[in-house]
């Protein structure tokens, strides 16, 4: 007899007083009094409409007829209007009597994936995998070309998407995939350093241990193995190394979907984190070696000292002095004592980036790079 719902998830005032007796008295309380309860007319500033025949059919005794008005976003109409409305999608009709709270300023629209089609300045990009001695080289990248000022790093490829400002220096560090060279000057020179995958996975899984203040620490306080099947972090950590540079992401088509209203901001920026998250297959891998025939070098982490300086000598910068930045503490390292069983579930996450980093050594074996000759370096 009573209409307990605004919307079909809004209760009604008379459900909402039902509801709050009902828990005094499980709690052996007085029921409310009449003067202590509020008039609660929010809930009804946008009601739902039930159509005259649902009521109808369904025997529903409150009122519910043609002439009824609800409040659609605090402006009364009957179903009928309701209906004309909506299907016109008129606002002034709809809306007009609706008063807004002031709209925070929306974030600036995102740039084009290569907001200035003539940009031909030199840069230098480091695609830079998670735990390959990457932060070692990009200290050291940062002293061979200036300030600190030059060093631009992203964690992540939307990150770099979002920078168009500044995209635009002339050094390019991060975690960010193949695809965003699109977003960079074609006048670059790109390298990036690969890692043996057990390796590499051993390697982080020991390093967010030595940082429990952070979420991903939290998750590696127990067994490699607890955190490796864990939801959160096996879909991130499996094949790193193939993600990074094998996935395909396609931003112009992005971009064109934002820019002809369909879909918006928000939806844009999701669209590239979860392209970016999607897991690698065969066509991935085959993908990825494919572009490391493009990089200007490859180096690897287990020869860094001889790698390092090899790569100034392509860059054409003097090599600094070789440095270890952002190591695991000691203390966390354990290499020698994971079992079996634990070194095998790792390998199983890394089959792809094992097949990887074999070609890669192969196809460096080819190019048989020279080192730069500087002070204290061979």
């Amino acid at each position: 007899q009573t209409r307990l719902f605004e919307t079909f998830n809004h209760p009604s005032r008379p459900l909402c007083i039902f509801q709050a007796d009902d828990i005094l008295a499980r709690l052996g309380m007085e029921p409310l009094k009449p003067a202590a309860i509020p008039p609660l007319t929010y809930l009804q500033d946008n009601q739902q409409p039930v159509h005259p025949v649902v009521a109808e059919l369904l025997g529903l005794e409150f009122e519910c007829l043609p002439t009824t008005k609800y409040n659609i976003w605090r402006k009364p109409m009957t179903f009928d209007e309701y209906t004309r409305a909506y299907v016109r999608w008129d606002v002034s009709a709809i809306g007009s009597q609706i008063t807004m709270a002031p709209k925070k300023p929306s974030a600036p629209a995102p740039a084009p994936p290569n907001n200035d089609p003539t940009m031909n300045i030199e840069q230098v990009v480091h695609l830079h995998i998670p735990k390959t001695a990457g932060s070692s080289l990009n200290k050291m990248l940062s002293e061979a070309y200036g300030t600190t000022e030059s060093y631009i790093h992203y964690n992540s490829t939307l990150n770099l998407v979002k920078d168009s400002r500044r995209r635009t220096h002339p050094l390019i560090l991060g975690h960010v995939h193949y695809d965003c060279l699109k977003l960079l000057s074609p006048n670059r020179k790109v390298f990036t350093f690969l890692r043996e995958p057990v390796a590499r996975t051993l390697s982080a899984f020991e390093f967010m241990k030595s940082h429990p203040e952070t979420w991903l620490g939290k998750l590696a306080q127990g067994t490699i193995t607890e955190f490796l099947t864990h939801p959160a972090v096996v879909r991130s950590i499996r094949d790193v190394q193939t993600r990074l540079l094998g996935l395909t992401i396609d931003f112009d088509k992005l971009y064109n979907e934002f820019t002809s209203g369909r879909i918006d901001q928000a939806e844009y920026y999701s669209r590239i984190q979860s392209l970016a998250q999607e897991q690698v297959d065969e066509s991935s891998l085959e993908t990825a070696k494919e572009r490391l025939r493009t990089l200007d070098f490859i180096g690897f982490t287990d020869t860094f000292d001889q790698d390092a300086p090899a790569l100034f000598a392509v860059l054409g910068k003097p090599c600094p002095p070789v440095i270890r930045a952002n190591q695991t503490p000691s203390q966390f390292k354990k290499r020698d004592k994971y079992t079996e069983e634990e070194l095998a579930l790792v390998a199983s996450l890394n089959r792809l980036d094992s097949q990887l980093y074999a070609f890669a050594k192969e196809l460096a074996a080819q190019r048989q790079a020279p080192a730069c000759a500087t002070p204290g370096h061979s």
